[in-house]
């Protein structure tokens, strides 16, 4: 569509997902989004950015925008589709999607948005708006997908790009600098700011959205340096709390050694968290050069405590790996946060009960579950698509079932997630820390309990739903009785969209047998 006056005012948008996630209690900024927003400032486009995390969106100043995008992932896709439908009905300005599910799914996305953009979006969303305002053939600009004619359409795919300097300016995002410290922590909320140092991670992991981005690019250390020091200036009596949100902080790490110097060299105040892998902590040198530069905690990706399950994800690692990782880690004074993931195939019924007895003897400080999750209509990776039946999208958060799992009945597993969380922030565990002396951890396992609780209701609130749509479905031993389920999606065919309201929607029952 050829907008009615040249585009020039844009308003971008992070909306909230519908039902609270992990993330709920974190104030910071969506990188990519404000990212977006400071390349298209200065490009001479008048800017502003919403994230409704923050604060409640001003709706006059959105509906006076040219032009309106959005930055989601699956959990919040519904909310920014609801989004998008009241602004049409307002004023016929573009929309557009970027962000995880756009790039996953973009036969989806079409179906809501005016365009879809993939993957990076730094240069496509300029080479877009440019088109729209010239009303150039969009067929010539890549990495976007558009439905016309009843038919969606996906361009090529456009190269990443080769570097990556740009220093988000979160001046962009209203209400941003009048965050106040001590309200948010009464709200059970905490500040934090995000920094990339590369992009891409080598690694194939099957569960993981980012698998095509295996081309690791590096940015400047000028440039992080440069980076944390603008976000410091916006931390005002709080700790200085920047997570790096790099897939696989170390990935070179000699380069990641000459960053960490440099960090060092800076004068940096603050606290880094980082995603790793168990194989920065064979480099001792590496795990110092962290230590020294304010890495305080490191998110890890365990995923299973079984070496069948971690083959199985095309993990790369192994038990033995991560159990000398974390000895390491955790003696030169790094936290470690662990990903463990639930519901796979191979996955025996009592893999949260191991996983926990492994994370509390080798002292892990937070424990993060996951239910395996593949998205309907994308691309199979560990889930065939015929046991998948959410169909809804506020519930792809990682914090519900929406498969019929092999070995263990779908409620049961969400019973396990909620037990889960519940027994590591319970009194007992609590008090097992504080005994030990562990004051940091203590005060954290508290503060993340009462963040969690909104959850908490949510996650047990679906396990009677999944009791109704299993019933007949697996033997007296919890196994599924695949013969009773039947294929009820053509292959290559996309169903129609995902309703926007109402309860979730599981639809089970047109593929089962009796």
């Amino acid at each position: 569509m050829k907008p009615n006056h040249p585009i020039q005012k844009i308003a971008l948008v992070s909306p909230n997902p519908r039902i609270p996630d992990v993330l709920n209690s974190a104030i910071g900024c969506e990188n990519a989004l404000v990212l977006i927003g400071t390349v298209l400032r200065d490009h001479g486009y008048d800017v502003e950015v919403y994230v409704e995390r923050i604060a409640p969106i001003e709706w006059e100043r959105i509906f006076a925008a040219d032009l309106v995008g959005f930055s989601a992932v699956s959990c919040s896709v519904n909310r920014a589709a609801e989004m998008a439908a009241k602004i049409k009905e307002v004023r016929n300005v573009p929309t557009i999607l970027g962000g995880p599910h756009a790039s996953l799914v973009p036969d989806d996305a079409v179906q809501h948005f005016d365009y879809v953009v993939r993957d990076e979006g730094e240069a496509t969303v300029i080479d877009l708006i440019h088109a729209l305002n010239r009303g150039m053939d969009l067929s010539k600009v890549k990495g976007i997908s558009y439905f016309k004619n009843g038919k969606s359409y996906h361009n090529p795919a456009r190269e990443y790009l080769p570097e990556f300097g740009t220093i988000a300016d979160l001046s962009l995002i209203q209400e941003y600098n009048k965050l106040k410290p001590w309200k948010l922590f009464l709200q059970g909320k905490y500040h934090m700011h995000f920094v990339e140092t590369s992009r891409g991670c080598p690694y194939p992991c099957k569960f993981c959205w980012r698998i095509g981005m295996k081309t690791v690019r590096h940015r400047s250390f000028i440039k992080v340096v440069e980076d944390l020091k603008t976000k410091a200036q916006y931390v005002r009596g709080i700790p200085n709390i920047v997570t790096v949100v790099d897939s696989y902080f170390g990935v070179d790490k000699r380069k990641t050694k000459e960053l960490l110097k440099e960090i060092i060299a800076s004068g940096f105040k603050g606290e880094l968290h980082v995603f790793a892998r168990c194989e920065v902590a064979g480099d001792i040198e590496l795990i110092r050069l962290m230590k020294k530069a304010g890495v305080k905690w490191i998110f890890m990706g365990i995923e299973s405590i079984n070496d069948e399950n971690l083959e199985y994800f095309d993990k790369r690692q192994t038990v033995d790996d991560v159990t000398k990782a974390l000895k390491i880690i955790r003696k030169h004074g790094i936290y470690v946060t662990a990903s463990i993931i639930l519901g796979s195939d191979v996955d025996t019924q009592d893999a949260y009960i191991r996983a926990m007895e492994f994370c509390k003897k080798h002292d892990v400080t937070w424990i993060m579950f996951n239910i395996l999750t593949d998205l309907p209509y994308g691309q199979e990776r560990t889930i065939p698509q015929w046991r998948i039946f959410q169909r809804n999208w506020d519930y792809y958060n990682g914090m519900f079932v929406n498969h019929f799992p092999k070995n263990i009945r779908p409620s049961e597993l969400q019973q396990q997630l909620y037990d889960g969380y519940r027994s590591h922030h319970s009194l007992a565990n609590i008090w097992r820390n504080l005994f030990r002396g562990k004051i940091s951890t203590t005060f954290y396992l508290i503060f993340r309990g009462l963040t969690m609780r909104p959850i908490y209701e949510e996650i047990r609130s679906y396990i009677p739903q999944l009791k109704k749509i299993e019933q007949g479905l697996y033997d007296e031993n919890g196994y599924l009785i695949e013969d009773k389920l039947v294929s009820f999606r053509e292959p290559g065919i996309v169903p129609s969209p995902v309703p926007l309201h109402g309860e979730p929607v599981i639809e089970p029952l047109v593929g089962v047998t009796v």
